[in-house]
């Protein structure tokens, strides 16, 4: 994910002609199959083996796919609560695999349940300390857009008026509530399919950022048992 300038995705929704075109351009079929496959046969070919780098890998690209899928089937049934929520846990997937492309010896601590962590083995990182990384090293955005999403997800503001409507008509105003799940405008869903573009484009780049971190392990791994 390259640097840009602050809210792209906010005045980027002329991208998209219409809501029909926009739930057209993010149904996306395997977003990320082709893509891992490719790299991985790249390190098949460098003598790359089995180990958690690699099983990593494998279990961030499903869950890309299994994201992206769930958060276009929400967006397309018209569930705010819902599409946000997913939006946020591909958010988190794109920043940890950036983070594990640069430090694979992190995915040990993954992988390691925190009751069973030994005393002195590294902590987990926080989430927001993920976020943060990327606003240092791969976007100037995505700690203000995160912080958006949360307060969908974490019952914040946003959650706290999502089912409420105000509607004045001639200075007389009222207010009405519905339990069906809904848009509050158009330009709310095409927020979240503008911002599921950003995140897709996001995992694709993690995805070759740690293909290329395993290749180049791959490598060191091979140079050092030919001695």
């Amino acid at each position: 994910m390259a640097k840009k300038p602050a809210n792209p995705i906010l005045d980027n929704l002329d991208q998209f002609s219409s809501h029909g075109e926009a739930l057209k351009r993010i149904a996306l079929e395997k977003p990320f199959d082709d893509l891992a496959m490719q790299i991985l046969e790249s390190y098949n070919a460098r003598g790359g083996e089995w180990d958690l780098p690699f099983a990593f890998f494998c279990s961030a690209a499903s869950r890309g796919r299994a994201l992206h899928e769930a958060t276009v089937r929400e967006i397309t049934k018209t569930n705010p609560p819902a599409s946000i929520t997913l939006l946020r846990q591909l958010a988190e997937t794109v920043a940890m695999t950036f983070y594990v492309a640069d430090h694979p010896d992190y995915v040990s601590v993954l992988a390691t349940l925190p009751s069973e962590k030994k005393p002195g083995e590294p902590n987990r990182k926080s989430m927001q300390t993920l976020v943060n990384y990327m606003d240092r090293h791969y976007t100037d955005q995505f700690a203000v857009v995160y912080a958006d999403m949360c307060e969908m997800t974490h019952f914040g503001t946003s959650a706290l008026w999502s089912s409420h409507s105000v509607k004045d008509d001639d200075g007389k105003v009222t207010f009405s509530w519905s339990s069906v799940p809904k848009w509050k405008t158009e330009k709310d869903a095409l927020i979240c399919c503008a911002l599921l573009l950003e995140l897709t484009q996001g995992m694709r780049g993690a995805l070759i950022a740690l293909g290329e971190t395993l290749i180049r392990l791959a490598e060191r791994s091979a140079e050092t048992a030919r001695g």
